[in-house]
């Protein structure tokens, strides 16, 4: 008898995985950059941590070529919840049979506000090569890295441990005058010098947002996300506010109940009966209760919010 499949073990996956999204792009003359994962050790960016999935920026103008080449290749998207078809826009998740990571495809980076094929061919421009799996990949730069790990984290919200050492860890790590000035310049580029105006100052960055950038279009999304990290009871506030007509009703009832498809996908410990469900949901009745006050608060005192989009942590913490 032949022996079955030897299962991958997620590290080797994790270089595998980036191997395997270079390889589709270089087939088919498609611009990615594979962001975060190991190459932030590398780079000097974060404490020694294994990743469970694998980002990939594509280029917007290929965006959906990319996407379908990874289907064909078999990796599936992962089907949406009520949830995160509203919340998650930026990207897509998809999976495959055979591998234990996901891989997320972005189409942009949140907290970039300049425009995301702008922002993607400034990154391209100044890109670094590692390599996984024997395949030499492109990467964005450590100064292009940091930014993007700073932006991530901010998003996870303080609850996130390891969210919180990566920002400790880049605030810890020097940074010479040349590359203070880089970040300058790139943070002016990108659109996020606002959005990250406390950590680039953290860092000993002397940057000056402009008033254009003050109240450059996304940037109260932003803060709606960075608000949502820490309550997360806002994130169906801003979808009720947003949606309109009837679907205001269908936000409400899936906020309080979500559906039993919902449970399961991600609850893969819940088995699939009632008694285990209603179980389920009455335990994320009480997560949502402990800043359900905090964010009917904040949203009397800010009647303008409009329902902006939360990060992937965010949705994951309302499930």
């Amino acid at each position: 008898m032949s022996p079955g499949p030897v299962p991958i073990q997620l590290r080797d996956a994790i270089d595998l995985g980036h191997a395997s999204m270079q390889r589709i792009a270089d087939g088919y003359r498609i611009r990615i950059l594979l962001l975060k994962g190991p190459t932030l050790e590398r780079q000097g960016l974060r404490p020694p941590h294994l990743s469970g999935d694998v980002d990939v920026l594509v280029s917007p103008d290929r965006y959906d070529d990319f996407h379908a080449l990874a289907e064909a290749a078999g990796w599936q998207q992962f089907p949406d919840t009520f949830a995160s078809a509203r919340f998650t826009t930026h990207s897509r998740t998809v999976r495959h049979p055979g591998w234990p990571q996901s891989i997320d495809i972005h189409h942009h980076f949140p907290g970039f506000l300049a425009d995301p094929l702008t922002v993607f061919d400034l990154l391209w421009h100044r890109r670094a090569e590692e390599a996984f799996a024997h395949r030499v990949c492109q990467v964005p730069d450590a100064a292009a890295n940091r930014l993007i790990t700073a932006l991530h984290a901010l998003r996870g919200g303080p609850q996130n441990p390891r969210h919180q050492r990566d920002l400790a860890h880049l605030r810890q790590s020097p940074l010479t005058g040349t590359q203070r000035d880089d970040l300058v310049f790139l943070a002016h580029a990108t659109g996020c010098a606002v959005t990250l105006e406390t950590e680039l100052r953290a860092w000993g960055v002397d940057i000056v947002p402009s008033a254009q950038e003050r109240s450059a279009p996304g940037l109260d999304d932003w803060r709606d996300k960075v608000r949502g990290a820490q309550t997360p009871a806002l994130l169906w506030w801003t979808a009720w506010r947003r949606a309109r007509g009837l679907d205001r009703l269908r936000v409400m009832w899936r906020a309080i109940w979500p559906s039993r498809e919902d449970m399961l996908r991600h609850r893969p410990g819940v088995r699939d009966r009632w008694a285990d469900i209603m179980l389920a949901r009455v335990r994320r009745w009480g997560r949502s209760a402990r800043s359900l006050s905090r964010a009917l608060g904040w949203a009397v005192s800010h009647p303008s919010i409009d329902g902006r989009q939360p990060s992937r942590e965010q949705v994951a913490e309302e499930r």
